[in-house]
């Protein structure tokens, strides 16, 4: 804004707010100072020319050009036309099959379309506030889409606000913020992010388990003082500079996975979705899948040697404990179990009684909330308890993450 012209925020109700909270000393005068600049109108236009003409138009074509770059949706369609056993299928999807109530072959299969279309939202909220990161509501095919971004998020909401990949119908069941994560932020991934992003829990799991990298360990590694809100301290470079390469390599190929697990999950979503139901856990598909493409690593003992008195390797460590346990029945009675537990919420029941109940919860569950370090989890429960509260008394956006937390249902009545 040049000297001299007019700051339109002050005919603002929220410019009054601000005002009053400097007078009385809440906010600083560099804080009121800029909140006097990101109110102006005349920044206003500026913010949203450059999202409009720079970081929206980036974030688009990035998302287009990664599901272009491996054939996401003629995979999809393709697979589809085998399973149906029908070459023409990805040629019918306009057809109508419905005539009465005008539905398409798309409608009733639904089609994760990525064109550029598909991704830009058709409202951006740009305002003050110390929110990091971005949200973007729930659309169908044919409705506005809303997203709020700080500007490095956009990419992110854009996935999820994709009314064909992140749907309000079936986006209930599945892991919105694993599958995005998977496409946008996993590689290239930092070791910082790979390492202590919550997104990533389940990544962080599953490469434990199957190939042998307990990031737990890493972390008290690299860091053996402290983790501070200020920042990481006490960093142990050497080791710091092994696992960024170690990281790397992981994330390369977990990128491979990823690629074919999209294919694998959109080509039957439905079936997937229930797997998801069924173990009642949103991120089931997930599991299965890693674990019908890898071998499992998790056991190993730096001492365990060959007659050759070369160190065996993990995964022959742990296949011949796995056969072990096969041969004496014991992995056959812990699977017959597991499934009689299916379909229910115990665990979450268990860990965390204020908010779930048997006739509140539903599957799938957040399985997220599960494999965070015990600080977090314990900061989780205290968040949802809030939110909890909140939601019963009727507060929409603690209604809204709730049902984010809990699959379809959770929510209070």
């Amino acid at each position: 804004m040049k000297e001299g012209e007019k700051n339109l925020a002050e005919f603002s109700s929220l410019y009054e707010q601000y005002k009053v909270r400097w007078v009385n000393g809440a906010i600083s005068d560099a804080e009121w100072s800029a909140v006097r600049q990101i109110l102006g109108w005349a920044q206003f236009e500026k913010v949203k020319e450059y999202i409009q003409n720079t970081v929206a138009r980036r974030s688009v074509e990035a998302n287009v050009k990664y599901y272009e770059d491996f054939g996401f949706l003629k995979k999809v369609l393709d697979n589809r036309a085998k399973i149906l056993d029908d070459p023409a299928y990805p040629t019918r999807l306009d057809e109508v099959v419905d005539f009465q109530n005008n539905l398409k072959l798309s409608d009733i299969l639904p089609v994760p379309y990525v064109r550029p279309q598909d991704f830009v939202p058709d409202l951006f909220i740009i305002g003050p506030g110390q929110f990091q990161g971005g949200l973007a509501y729930f659309r169908l095919p044919e409705t506005e889409g809303v997203v709020y971004v700080s500007l490095d998020s956009l990419m992110y909401e854009y996935v999820v606000g994709n009314p064909y990949l992140q749907n309000s119908i079936l986006g209930a069941y599945f892991d919105l913020e694993v599958w995005d994560d998977m496409a946008t932020g996993l590689y290239p991934a930092t070791i910082s992010e790979f390492l202590l992003q919550p997104y990533f829990v389940h990544w962080r799991d599953l490469v434990k388990i199957y190939f042998g990298y307990d990031t737990d360990e890493v972390l008290r590694r690299l860091y053996p003082m402290t983790l501070d809100s200020v920042g990481l301290t006490d960093v142990n470079r050497e080791g710091f500079e092994k696992n960024a390469e170690r990281v790397e390599k992981i994330t390369k190929e977990l990128k491979g996975f990823v690629e074919k697990f999209l294919v694998e999950f959109y080509t039957e979503q439905f079936f997937w979705s229930a797997v998801n139901v069924k173990f009642c856990d949103n991120a089931a598909a997930l599991r299965i899948n890693f674990a019908l493409n890898y071998e499992p690593a998790g056991l190993f003992d730096p001492d365990k040697k060959d007659k050759d008195g070369k160190v065996i390797p993990p995964e022959v460590q742990t296949r011949e404990w796995l056969m072990r346990e096969e041969e004496a029945g014991r992995i056959d009675r812990l699977a017959e179990e597991a499934m009689k537990q299916t379909g229910s919420k115990v665990k979450l029941e268990n860990d965390m009684p204020k908010l779930f109940s048997a006739q509140d919860a539903k599957c799938p569950a957040d399985s997220k909330l599960l494999l965070l370090p015990k600080k977090e989890q314990a900061e989780a429960k205290k968040m949802l308890e809030k939110l909890w509260e909140d939601a019963k008394q009727g507060d929409f956006v603690a209604r809204l993450f709730l049902r984010r937390a809990t699959g379809n249902g959770g929510l209070p009545r």
